[in-house]
């Protein structure tokens, strides 16, 4: 009898949160099958295109978020003027909720940002398109093109398709119970990402929020099982959420230093990173001698980025400053007048606050520890590709 695949992902579900006071039923449901330790990886956009494609960032090519590159979505005049005047209102929000909007009439695939206006054009999404479409990575095959080939079928249920974890639950039982068949089942549950940025993982926010998660969750996976005998079932997520202790702001180097932008050099500011383009040495020479006294983080060297599997391509950067645990940058492009509590995406994780999970059920080969690469061939033997 065919076994369908069911995959749960909890974005920014760490470890610390495994336990039978906050996730009573994972917590369970670990101790059951098979809890496995998933190895961080320091890439954003670039952890689901390692976990659908079985290769890391400097081998698939997606990294961040955000690359350099013209953005022809926003050379118009017009509507650079709109942005401007509504980032005027100083309402992260709305001005997140507007950019989106623009973007989405365009189908490009990005997270909501504050990118200023001068500098939206010279950045483009580094994943232009959504993973499950034919040819992703161009000649790269993704887990959708194996499933597509071998004439299985799958279901995605996630954002930006379906925007919220109600609309996501009830999806999935409206599905269930018509009585379709899928033989891998795809479910992205995203607010407690948003919930831990803003409150911190260690609120009563986040502690209500995972009871009212985990009985999702419980629900879900009961109705698979009572449709479907025995069937393959991966509980995961993509990283966890940090207590924020210190913001850095680097707006207040730029204002120091005797440099035009973008003449001179251009840069990104993600919450855990600086990113930085360079059109002349001294340009250089004066950065790196500034950010070489700021003790709440480190210049990343060739060798690092290589540790990293950081992709080699410039459009990610000639420079890249990374902050350590507990450190934000703020103001950033995804937060200007907004103090986050929680953050994640640390070069250097080194707590469980920092650690994602992975818990499997199902007939494979199982390690004790495993990379988001390995994660994809895990669900090839699971789904008996392998």
């Amino acid at each position: 009898m065919k076994r369908p695949l069911l995959m749960i992902l909890l974005d920014a579900a760490s470890i610390h949160y495994l336990s039978s006071g906050y996730m009573p039923f994972l917590y369970g449901f670990a101790k059951n099958n098979k809890l496995i330790e998933l190895e961080s990886l320091f890439a954003y956009r670039g952890i689901e295109a390692t976990l659908f494609t079985g290769k890391k960032p400097n081998e698939h090519g997606i990294w961040t978020e955000f690359n350099k590159g013209e953005n022809l979505i926003w050379k118009g005049k017009l509507r650079r003027a709109f942005v401007n005047f509504v980032d005027q209102l100083s309402n992260d929000r709305l001005s997140k909720k507007v950019r989106s909007k623009i973007e989405k009439r365009a189908n490009l695939v990005t997270t909501r940002h504050v990118i200023p206006v001068s500098l939206l054009a010279q950045f483009r999404a580094s994943q232009p398109h959504k993973v499950y479409e034919d040819k992703y990575l161009n000649n790269l095959p993704t887990l959708f093109d194996i499933i597509k080939k071998k004439k299985k079928t799958f279901v995605y249920i996630a954002p930006p398709l379906v925007d919220t974890d109600e609309d996501i639950f009830n999806q999935t039982l409206m599905r269930l119970n018509s009585g379709e068949w899928f033989d891998f089942w795809y479910l992205k549950f995203s607010s407690l990402d948003w919930i831990g940025h803003k409150f911190g993982p260690n609120s009563n926010e986040i502690r209500r929020y995972l009871i009212f998660l985990d009985e999702q969750v419980k629900q879900l996976i009961n109705k698979f099982e009572s449709k479907y005998k025995n069937p393959n079932i991966i509980v995961i997520s993509d990283h966890g959420m940090c207590p924020v202790r210190n913001y850095f702001d680097f707006y207040s180097i730029i204002k120091a230093i005797n440099l035009r932008v973008p003449e001179d050099f251009t840069f990104f500011i993600d919450s855990t990173m600086i990113r930085f383009w360079f059109n002349n040495e001294n340009a250089q020479v004066q950065i790196e001698s500034r950010l070489n006294s700021v003790k709440c983080g480190q210049i990343l060297d060739f060798k690092s980025r290589g540790e990293l599997y950081i992709p080699k391509e410039r459009k990610y950067g000639d420079l890249l400053f990374a902050l350590k645990v507990g450190n934000v940058v703020q103001p950033s492009f995804w937060y200007r007048s907004t103090l986050v509590k929680g953050m994640h995406g640390y070069a250097h994780p080194i707590d469980d606050y920092s650690s994602p999970i992975l818990i499997v059920r199902g007939d494979c080969d199982l390690t004790d520890k495993v990379g988001f690469d390995g994660v994809f061939y895990l669900i090839k033997q699971l789904m008996g590709f392998e």
